[in-house]
Protein backbone atom coordinates (compact mmCIF):
# COMPACT_ATOMS: atom_id res chain seq x y z
CA UNK A 1 0.00 0.00 0.00
CA UNK A 2 2.78 2.43 0.83
CA UNK A 3 4.32 1.77 -2.63
CA UNK A 4 1.00 2.64 -4.23
CA UNK A 5 0.86 5.94 -2.30
CA UNK A 6 4.48 6.71 -3.27
CA UNK A 7 3.73 5.91 -6.93
CA UNK A 8 0.64 8.15 -6.87
CA UNK A 9 2.63 10.99 -5.29
CA UNK A 10 5.35 10.55 -7.91
CA UNK A 11 2.77 10.56 -10.72
CA UNK A 12 1.10 13.70 -9.34
CA UNK A 13 4.42 15.52 -9.00
CA UNK A 14 5.52 14.53 -12.53
CA UNK A 15 2.15 15.61 -13.94
CA UNK A 16 2.32 18.90 -12.05
CA UNK A 17 5.87 19.52 -13.27
CA UNK A 18 4.92 18.73 -16.85
CA UNK A 19 1.91 21.05 -16.62
CA UNK A 20 4.07 23.83 -15.20
CA UNK A 21 6.82 23.42 -17.80
CA UNK A 22 4.67 22.93 -20.91
CA UNK A 23 1.19 24.37 -20.25
CA UNK A 24 1.32 26.99 -17.50
CA UNK A 25 0.80 30.21 -19.53
CA UNK A 26 3.70 32.30 -18.18
CA UNK A 27 6.19 29.48 -18.72
CA UNK A 28 4.76 28.29 -22.06
CA UNK A 29 4.73 31.84 -23.48
CA UNK A 30 8.25 32.50 -22.20
CA UNK A 31 9.41 29.35 -24.03
CA UNK A 32 7.60 30.52 -27.17
CA UNK A 33 9.32 33.91 -26.88
CA UNK A 34 12.72 32.26 -26.35
CA UNK A 35 12.12 30.13 -29.44
CA UNK A 36 11.23 33.21 -31.52
CA UNK A 37 14.37 34.99 -30.30
CA UNK A 38 16.54 31.95 -31.05
CA UNK A 39 15.05 31.77 -34.56
CA UNK A 40 16.05 35.40 -35.08
CA UNK A 41 19.56 34.68 -33.72
CA UNK A 42 19.85 31.87 -36.28
CA UNK A 43 18.75 34.19 -39.09
CA UNK A 44 21.33 36.82 -38.07
CA UNK A 45 24.04 34.14 -37.88
CA UNK A 46 23.33 33.39 -41.56
CA UNK A 47 24.47 36.95 -42.38
CA UNK A 48 21.96 37.35 -45.21
CA UNK A 49 20.65 40.93 -45.03
CA UNK A 50 17.55 40.08 -47.07
CA UNK A 51 16.57 37.22 -44.75
CA UNK A 52 17.24 39.35 -41.66
CA UNK A 53 14.94 42.06 -43.04
CA UNK A 54 12.25 39.50 -43.92
CA UNK A 55 12.48 37.98 -40.43
CA UNK A 56 12.14 41.39 -38.79
CA UNK A 57 9.18 42.25 -41.04
CA UNK A 58 7.42 39.22 -39.55
CA UNK A 59 8.63 39.77 -35.98
CA UNK A 60 7.76 43.47 -35.69
CA UNK A 61 4.14 44.65 -35.71
CA UNK A 62 3.06 47.24 -38.27
CA UNK A 63 2.79 49.80 -35.46
CA UNK A 64 6.17 48.99 -33.88
CA UNK A 65 8.18 51.85 -32.48
CA UNK A 66 11.87 51.33 -31.85
CA UNK A 67 13.97 53.71 -29.78
CA UNK A 68 17.74 53.41 -29.92
CA UNK A 69 19.95 55.15 -27.40
CA UNK A 70 23.56 54.71 -28.50
CA UNK A 71 26.40 55.58 -26.16
CA UNK A 72 29.76 55.77 -27.93
CA UNK A 73 32.55 54.65 -25.62
CA UNK A 74 36.10 55.68 -26.37
CA UNK A 75 39.39 56.05 -24.54
CA UNK A 76 40.07 59.26 -26.49
CA UNK A 77 36.88 61.09 -25.64
CA UNK A 78 34.88 60.93 -22.46
CA UNK A 79 31.41 61.99 -21.41
CA UNK A 80 29.98 61.75 -24.90
CA UNK A 81 26.22 62.31 -24.83
CA UNK A 82 24.14 59.41 -26.06
CA UNK A 83 22.64 59.61 -29.54
CA UNK A 84 18.91 58.89 -29.50
CA UNK A 85 16.88 57.95 -32.55
CA UNK A 86 13.24 56.91 -32.78
CA UNK A 87 12.02 54.70 -35.64
CA UNK A 88 8.83 53.25 -36.99
CA UNK A 89 9.02 49.75 -38.48
CA UNK A 90 9.87 50.88 -42.01
CA UNK A 91 12.51 53.37 -40.84
CA UNK A 92 14.15 50.83 -38.54
CA UNK A 93 14.38 48.21 -41.30
CA UNK A 94 16.04 50.75 -43.62
CA UNK A 95 18.42 51.87 -40.85
CA UNK A 96 19.43 48.31 -40.04
CA UNK A 97 20.01 47.47 -43.71
CA UNK A 98 22.30 50.52 -44.01
CA UNK A 99 24.21 49.49 -40.88
CA UNK A 100 24.70 45.89 -42.06
CA UNK A 101 25.67 46.78 -45.65
CA UNK A 102 29.37 47.68 -45.07
CA UNK A 103 30.03 45.03 -42.44
CA UNK A 104 32.29 42.15 -43.35
CA UNK A 105 31.35 40.04 -40.36
CA UNK A 106 29.17 40.39 -37.29
CA UNK A 107 27.80 38.51 -34.30
CA UNK A 108 24.53 38.94 -32.41
CA UNK A 109 23.01 36.44 -30.02
CA UNK A 110 20.24 37.78 -27.81
CA UNK A 111 19.05 36.11 -24.62
CA UNK A 112 16.06 36.88 -22.46
CA UNK A 113 16.94 38.48 -19.13
CA UNK A 114 13.40 38.95 -17.79
CA UNK A 115 9.95 37.89 -18.90
CA UNK A 116 6.83 39.26 -17.23
CA UNK A 117 3.48 38.17 -18.62
CA UNK A 118 0.79 40.84 -18.30
CA UNK A 119 -2.59 40.09 -16.71
CA UNK A 120 -4.31 39.80 -20.09
CA UNK A 121 -1.92 36.92 -21.02
CA UNK A 122 -1.73 38.43 -24.52
CA UNK A 123 1.28 40.66 -23.88
CA UNK A 124 4.55 40.50 -21.97
CA UNK A 125 7.30 42.85 -20.90
CA UNK A 126 10.53 41.24 -22.06
CA UNK A 127 14.09 42.41 -21.51
CA UNK A 128 16.79 40.84 -23.64
CA UNK A 129 20.46 41.54 -24.11
CA UNK A 130 23.17 40.62 -26.54
CA UNK A 131 26.89 41.06 -26.56
CA UNK A 132 27.68 41.85 -30.19
CA UNK A 133 30.60 42.64 -32.44
CA UNK A 134 31.22 43.63 -36.05
CA UNK A 135 34.12 43.95 -38.47
CA UNK A 136 34.02 46.82 -40.95
CA UNK A 137 36.30 47.79 -43.83
CA UNK A 138 34.31 50.78 -45.14
CA UNK A 139 34.56 53.10 -42.14
CA UNK A 140 37.76 54.06 -40.32
CA UNK A 141 39.92 51.87 -42.56
CA UNK A 142 39.44 48.58 -40.79
CA UNK A 143 37.46 48.76 -37.57
CA UNK A 144 36.29 46.33 -34.93
CA UNK A 145 33.11 47.32 -33.13
CA UNK A 146 31.81 45.84 -29.91
CA UNK A 147 28.37 46.55 -28.55
CA UNK A 148 26.47 45.63 -25.44
CA UNK A 149 22.79 45.82 -26.31
CA UNK A 150 19.90 45.72 -23.85
CA UNK A 151 16.30 46.10 -25.04
CA UNK A 152 13.07 46.50 -23.09
CA UNK A 153 10.32 45.23 -25.37
CA UNK A 154 6.55 44.93 -25.46
CA UNK A 155 5.77 41.49 -26.85
CA UNK A 156 2.34 40.57 -28.21
CA UNK A 157 1.04 37.00 -28.54
CA UNK A 158 -1.40 36.83 -31.43
CA UNK A 159 -2.70 33.68 -33.14
CA UNK A 160 0.26 31.62 -31.98
CA UNK A 161 2.76 34.24 -33.14
CA UNK A 162 5.24 36.22 -31.06
CA UNK A 163 5.53 39.84 -32.20
CA UNK A 164 7.46 42.82 -30.88
CA UNK A 165 5.33 45.94 -30.68
CA UNK A 166 7.73 48.43 -29.11
CA UNK A 167 11.40 48.29 -28.18
CA UNK A 168 13.57 50.66 -26.18
CA UNK A 169 17.20 49.66 -26.71
CA UNK A 170 20.38 50.93 -25.11
CA UNK A 171 23.58 50.27 -27.02
CA UNK A 172 27.07 50.80 -25.62
CA UNK A 173 29.26 50.93 -28.72
CA UNK A 174 33.05 50.85 -28.87
CA UNK A 175 35.10 51.18 -32.07
CA UNK A 176 38.73 50.10 -32.21
CA UNK A 177 41.21 49.68 -35.04
CA UNK A 178 41.19 46.11 -36.27
CA UNK A 179 44.38 44.17 -35.63
CA UNK A 180 45.55 42.34 -38.71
Amino acid sequence: MKYLVAALLLLVSISGGAYYYFLYPPVALKHKTEHALNDFNTTVAGKDRTKIKEHLEQLLTDTSRIRLEIQFLSVLTQNNPAVVQNFDKKGFLAFLDNVLYPLQDYYFKAQILTFKLRKDKQQADVVFSSPSWAEDAAYFGMAHFTADITCNTDVIFNAGQVNVDDADCKVHLTALPKHQ
